[in-house]
């Protein structure tokens, strides 16, 4: 009796053991650098679903109420604004930061998911939210078949029911997401997939998604031309667009109002047509900006205004 009840102590203590010891970083790949193109189709209403793209970027870490936290640009449970997440390696939480303290369950964070979770397992959000395993199967992603992990959720948002369900992938992190909200007379219907992104210096899906650059047409323009930015002002986000002649190399930075370098937009080649780069500067201040187009031959530059 007494060789089984050790038997049993050792087998519960290697269980915890090799729980604790689990790292599920690789879960959600948190690191200053990486970068996330998400689609999103958004239908309301029964309208057409409209169609667009946002670059998740990792730019800093911070320590906020002793535990550090990752800042990302354009995070989907953010109003595609920028937030801080965080994972915690024991258990697999993902938390954002939450500095006005709104979820009573946990404090000053709000759960996203618990990555730990195994299936059929439930985690409770805040408020009535409950997020549930429900799929721990493997997944194609980037031509890798990787063990993913689906959860399903159902919660409040202003009194407004909002249920769906969170993909993610080891080593990618979130990969899909579906919501479905419902009004007295309306529904909206948002996805978002991961198209692409660069996970520790390493290039997944299309390059094109991940610099921000899209075309907008193959005809051969009949100069090169750089428009005015649109929106402007802009808060956060603006479209810059161009046009090329010929194949360039094309370089598009942006100068602060002292006219130093504060970010290059985009650095490679481009084929003749006409383009447009979708610039978040969620992570600067309000003021003046400058951007440039500058080719083998032609330069140009103009002023826009980020108020927040």
């Amino acid at each position: 009796m007494n060789k089984l009840i050790l038997l049993i102590s050792i087998n519960l203590i290697l269980q915890s053991s090799t729980k604790s010891q689990t790292n599920f970083t690789d879960s959600f790949p948190l690191k200053v650098g990486n970068v996330f193109v998400f689609k999103q189709e958004y239908q309301f209403t029964g309208g057409p679903p409209q169609i667009s793209y946002h670059k998740s970027k990792v730019v800093n870490d911070t320590i906020l109420g002793s535990r550090i936290y990752y800042g990302i640009t354009d995070f989907y449970r953010a109003g595609w604004r920028k937030a801080h997440v965080r994972l915690d390696s024991i258990n697999g939480n993902l938390f954002m930061y939450d500095s006005a303290n709104r979820c009573p369950n946990y404090s000053y964070e709000v759960l996203l998911d618990s990555l730990g979770a195994a299936l059929d397992d439930s985690v409770k959000g805040c408020g009535v939210t409950k997020y549930k395993c429900v799929d721990t199967s493997s997944y194609l992603i980037f031509n890798n078949l990787l063990t993913h992990k689906v959860f399903r959720y159902y919660e409040y948002i202003l009194g407004r029911p909002n249920e769906g369900i969170n993909k993610y992938a080891k080593g990618f992190g979130l990969i899909y997401r579906y919501g479905y909200s419902s009004g007295i007379f309306t529904f909206t219907v948002t996805k978002i997939s991961l198209t692409a992104c660069v996970i520790n210096g390493i290039v997944y899906g299309d390059t094109t998604l991940l610099v921000g650059m899209n075309s907008t047409s193959n005809q051969i323009p009949d100069k090169h031309y750089l428009f005015q930015n649109f929106p402007n002002p802009f808060n956060p986000v603006t479209n810059i667009k161009f046009e090329l002649t010929q194949k360039e190399f094309v370089t598009l930075s942006v100068r602060n109002s002292l006219g130093q370098e504060v970010e290059i937009l985009f650095n490679d080649v481009l084929p003749s047509g006409t383009y447009y780069y979708n610039w978040n500067a969620s992570a600067f201040t309000s003021g003046v900006y400058f951007y440039k187009l500058k080719t083998e031959n032609y330069s140009e530059v103009k002023r826009m205004l980020l108020v927040k």
